[in-house]
C-alpha cells in the first residue's frame, strides 16, 4: 500500500514537472526566433563608397561612409515593446559596418545586440538606475574634447557637413546616448559588484566569473524580453 501511494506521489510529481515545464516553455521569449522575423531586411545593408588603401583613416572614413548611407534613407520600426523600440536605421548601420569587418551573419548579428542593449538600459532603469544630466553633460564634454584633439578630425567634420549638421547638433544628439550607455554602465557595475564578479586574483578566475556574467546577463534580458513582450512591428519589402 505504501509503495503504491509512493508510486503515486512521485507520478504527480512528474506530471507536475511535465507541465510546469510546458507552461514555462509557453511563456519563454525566443530570442532567436524574432530576430529570424526581422531577417527580411539582411539583403538591405547599406555599402560604403571606396576608400584609398593607403589612407591612414580608411576604416574611420568608410565607417562614416555607411552612417552617411544610412541616414539618407527612411526609417522604419523594426521591434517594438513597452519601453523597447528599435528602428531600421541603427540596425542597418551596425550591420553595415560588421558586414565591412566580415563577420558573419551581420544583419542578425547587429539586431541582436541593439535588441540585448535596449532590454539591459530598461532593466536598469527598472532597478532605479539613472545617470544625472550633470554627469552626462561631463562625459559629453570629455568625449567632445577627445574629438577636437584627434587626428582625424577632419574625417568626422567631413561627415557632419554631407549629412548637414553642425557639431552642436550632433553633440545635441549624442546627449541621450551617451546617457543611456552610461545608465547601463552603471547598472552593469553594480550588479557585478553585488554577485562578487567584478574582481578576479587569476585569469582562471576572470574566465570564470566572466561566464557566470554572461549566464546572468542573459537571464537578466530574458526576463526583460518576456516582460516588455516585444514584437516584430514592421520589415523592409
Amino acid at each position: 500500500m505504501k509503495r503504491a501511494v509512493l508510486l503515486c506521489l512521485c507520478a504527480v510529481l512528474v506530471l507536475g514537472a511535465v507541465a510546469v515545464g510546458l507552461v514555462a516553455t509557453r511563456r519563454g521569449f525566443d530570442e532567436n526566433s524574432l530576430i529570424r522575423q526581422s531577417a527580411a531586411d539582411a539583403h538591405t545593408l547599406p555599402t560604403a563608397a571606396p576608400v584609398d588603401e593607403a589612407d591612414p583613416y580608411r576604416e574611420e572614413r568608410i565607417y562614416w561612409e555607411i552612417e552617411k548611407a544610412q541616414a539618407a534613407r527612411p526609417a522604419y520600426t523594426l521591434l517594438q515593446g513597452e519601453t523597447i523600440c528599435i528602428d531600421s536605421t541603427e540596425v542597418l548601420t551596425i550591420a553595415g559596418k560588421y558586414q565591412q569587418e566580415g563577420k558573419g551573419e551581420p544583419y542578425e548579428t547587429a539586431l541582436r545586440y541593439v535588441l540585448e542593449r535596449e532590454a539591459l538600459y530598461a532593466a536598469a532603469v527598472d532597478a532605479g538606475y539613472r545617470v544625472s544630466a550633470a554627469d552626462t553633460a561631463r562625459h559629453l564634454a570629455e568625449t567632445r574634447q577627445s574629438f577636437a584633439e584627434a587626428s582625424n578630425r577632419d574625417v568626422f567634420c567631413a561627415y557632419l557637413e554631407t549629412v548637414g549638421l553642425s557639431e552642436e547638433a550632433y553633440w545635441a544628439q549624442q546627449f541621450p546616448v551617451i546617457q543611456k550607455e552610461d545608465t547601463t554602465a552603471a547598472y552593469v557595475e553594480a550588479v557585478k559588484a553585488e554577485k562578487g564578479l567584478d574582481s578576479f586574483t587569476s585569469e582562471e578566475d576572470a574566465a570564470w566569473k566572466e561566464s557566470r556574467w554572461q549566464t546572468l546577463r542573459a537571464r537578466i534580458i530574458g526576463r526583460q524580453l518576456r516582460k516588455d513582450r516585444v514584437r516584430v512591428v514592421s520589415s523592409q519589402t
